[in-house]
């Protein structure tokens, strides 16, 4: 309800902007369209290059790398490959999923990063390999220091956490 009740203000909004551009103007109004108003006032912003173009790009390269991941799950959980019963079936799925859709972040990345000129896309993609994957492992590991720390059964042992050290290299 609330996205439609946008939709609507926002339609009626454009329609009455692009009425008041299309139509001839006379002398009264040429006087007054020197002040601007509407869509003429964001113009400059809007078509304005990111202030840190790798950085929008390596955000939008993992993003698709994440979305991507997480249609192919749903679709082969959908046909049946992955069942609920057997989870280890799904994490498996999910991790081997987000490294084979690795390549489309990385052309997401390189390509978004070359729209907005830049000139080290080899380095807007190592930053995307690297990223997204360091952050969660330091988040991962953090807690996983504390679950050990307090004597959990849930903890990951640390010899399995060096296990995915190496693998990430």
């Amino acid at each position: 309800v609330l996205t439609s009740m946008i939709a609507a203000v926002l339609v009626r909004n454009l329609r009455r902007d692009y009425d008041r551009y299309s139509k001839l103007p006379t002398d009264e109004e040429r006087n007054e369209d020197l002040e601007e108003f509407g869509w003429k006032l964001v113009h400059a912003d809007v078509f304005r290059p990111p202030s840190h173009p790798m950085v929008l790009s390596v955000c939008c390269g993992t993003g698709m790398q994440l979305l991507c991941m997480s249609i192919m799950t749903v679709v082969f959980a959908t046909m049946g490959f992955l069942s609920p019963a057997r989870r280890g079936s799904l994490i498996m799925a999910l991790l081997i999923l987000y490294v084979l859709m690795g390549g489309v972040a990385g052309y997401v990345t390189s390509r978004m990063y070359k729209t907005f000129k830049g000139k080290s896309w080899q380095k807007a993609t190592i930053m995307t390999a690297f990223g997204f994957p360091a952050i969660t492992f330091a988040v991962f590991f953090v807690m996983d220091l504390l679950a050990i720390s307090k004597q959990s059964s849930d903890a990951v042992p640390f010899t399995r956490m060096l296990i995915l050290i190496l693998l990430w290299f």
